[in-house]
């Protein structure tokens, strides 16, 4: 029976861009189908695929809870760079802008984000 390797989408995108891969789950062109089958059903019922990882949604999480602090204590959501060098939280900020303006960033967040007060412009 032929076997398939799955290249993971969902491992950092340091990784990939490094060569570091991460070692892969080899499946059968049967178990592909019914994993194809089982995503097409759960879409029917109106579940959406989740397409990000762990590491990318703890990091989206962990930068959220700074930018609530950031605003708690400054008032505003606009995060400086420091002497012309961005800070983690300063090109996590721009990264959101951007993502929203392409339509890329969830609702979820975007509501998020608005219940701070977050600039957009």
């Amino acid at each position: 029976m032929a076997r398939r390797s799955i290249l993971l989408n969902n491992f950092p995108a340091a990784a990939r861009r490094y060569g570091r891969f991460l070692p892969c789950p080899q499946l059968t062109t049967a178990e592909l189908h019914r994993l194809h089958a089982a995503s097409a059903a759960l879409k029917a019922l109106g579940f959406e695929p989740h397409t990000k990882g762990i590491f990318e949604d703890s990091l989206w999480e962990r930068r959220f809870e700074e930018l609530t602090a950031f605003q708690k204590q400054h008032g505003h959501t606009r995060v400086p760079d420091l002497a012309g060098r961005r800070t983690p939280l300063h090109s996590w900020r721009i990264q959101q802008r951007k993502l929203r303006r392409l339509g890329k960033l969830a609702p979820g967040r975007i509501a998020r984000l608005d219940t701070l007060g977050f600039e957009w412009d």
